[in-house]
């Protein structure tokens, strides 16, 4: 029994990949790892038989997975050929479905952000530039940094 975390990602190439990420308990670590199995073009109508394929190549099956977390794209979630839909089928005892907590995460800041338009994300873009394109302020923020014990970032030396 593992969990799968499936993201579906566009390479620098513009083709879909899905990433394949498993989790399950190693007895002989008494710990909980995690693995990369894979990262696979697809597209929207092979994406249950790409994760069924990266399994299988592993000695896994689809019945044997617990729980699963996935993107909110309609390549994971759509009604009728969502990898969700289609996993669900074949597997009915899945114990979870959920979202990748990193989009969630994302989401949530995209919504407790979406008050103060883009002011927020523009002003640290400010902050960001001045620090990096100003000696002075560098020097400045250096000394700040310096002052409050914390290590100036590597980005702005």
């Amino acid at each position: 029994m593992f969990s799968t975390n499936n993201d579906e990602a566009t390479n620098q190439n513009m083709d879909k990949v899905l990433n394949v990420l498993v989790r399950s308990f190693d007895k002989d670590e008494n710990a909980v790892k995690t693995q990369q199995l894979a990262s696979r073009k697809m597209n929207k109508a092979n994406a249950s038989a790409k994760l069924k394929d990266v399994l299988q190549s592993y000695g896994l099956w689809l019945q044997q997975v617990t729980s699963i977390l996935l993107d909110n794209c309609a390549v994971m979630r759509g009604n009728k050929t969502g990898l969700e839909t289609q996993v669900r089928n074949q597997n009915p005892y899945l114990l979870d479905i959920s979202g990748d907590t990193v989009h969630m995460v994302s989401n949530a800041a995209k919504a407790l952000m979406s008050p103060f338009s883009s002011e927020v994300e523009d002003f640290c873009s400010d902050v960001n530039y001045d620090i990096e394109k100003s000696p002075k302020q560098k020097e400045i923020f250096s000394e700040f940094a310096s002052a409050s014990s914390q290590e100036l970032d590597q980005t702005y030396q």
